[in-house]
């Protein structure tokens, strides 16, 4: 209970997400009272709680993925919290969040998971089925892994570590910052801690980027620029591999978006729309918390 209150305290989460979490004849345990719980009520695998003063509705909720829809910076945000079993196929879950995606295409949405699935991608262990199927998953669903392969595991036991628990978007306006802590909690996984900056603007989702408002000869000379200073592609390694590629990404999108404000306001000069208004907040990530103090984050 000790880690638990001086956790929240420190961290002031808007909501966080749990996987496994310690249960008394099936509640959740330790929560304080000022978050609402959304779980099932047998033997939940993975549970959102969330500040009583955001509001939300449940979307979906079995024992392995809950989905609830919260107000979060005035948008109505997907949020969701999901378990794979490492002995289980991944399959019926993936099918499962994909229905939950697709009927939902167009919200902001922040998945957070313990998927049991390894790739250097997101860690520093090879390619696993299961990777590969998440991988396939993520881009046929235009889904961002915020996960970075340099960061320290999110899984530390006596049988090995790794990078299982991940922090995925889509539809996000917004500067995500996530990191995995390095601290006690009397689990084996670690705390995933995220924040997002909003942009508040106007402009339509960065993911869904419109090819024909791309400003080509802009992009064409960035391009050169970012290949020029990464000529020895056979000799990146899979960190600086990543940052290439997104720092790709991020050239198209701010391009496509600076075109984008122009057009929305043809008549203005001075368009400001693209300025951004930034919103701090706070949310709790990954982990398998087994103990009797409930696990925070996923």
């Amino acid at each position: 209970m000790a880690f638990l209150n001086n956790t929240f305290h420190k961290y002031q989460y808007d909501f966080f997400s749990m996987n496994e979490p310690y249960c008394y004849e099936n509640k959740i345990t330790c929560i304080p009272i000022n978050y609402s719980i959304v779980a099932h009520q047998i033997q939940p695998k993975a549970a959102i709680a969330i500040r009583s003063s955001i509001k939300s509705q449940i979307v979906f909720c079995n024992s392995e993925l809950t989905a609830i829809l919260a107000s979060i910076n005035k948008n109505e945000t997907l949020l969701v919290s999901i378990y794979c079993s490492p002995s289980k196929n991944i399959d019926n879950n993936l099918n499962l969040l994909r229905n939950i995606l697709i009927a939902h295409d167009n919200k902001p949405t922040i998945i957070l998971g313990d998927f049991n699935a390894k790739s250097r991608v997101w860690g520093q262990r090879d390619l696993d089925e299961r990777g590969s199927k998440l991988l396939s998953f993520c881009h046929q669903l235009d889904l961002n892994i915020e996960n970075q392969p340099d960061t320290i595991p999110s899984f530390s036991s006596s049988r090995g570590n790794s990078w299982i628990d991940l922090l995925v978007t889509r539809n996000l306006n917004a500067e995500v910052q996530m990191e995995i802590l390095d601290e006690v909690t009397n689990s084996d996984h670690n705390l995933l801690n995220f924040s997002c900056s909003f942009n508040n603007s106007a402009l339509p989702s960065l993911n869904k980027i419109n090819l024909n408002a791309l400003s080509w000869l802009s992009l064409k000379a960035n391009l050169h620029k970012l290949i020029s200073n990464n000529l020895n592609f056979e000799h990146l390694n899979a960190i600086e591999l990543n940052k290439f590629i997104k720092d790709l990404q991020n050239h198209i999108k701010e391009l496509a978006t600076k075109k984008r404000a122009i057009i929305h306001n043809p008549e203005n000069p001075n368009n400001n729309n693209h300025k951004r208004t930034k919103k701090k907040m706070q949310y709790g990530g990954p982990g398998n918390w087994r103990s009797k103090e409930a696990k925070l984050g996923l």
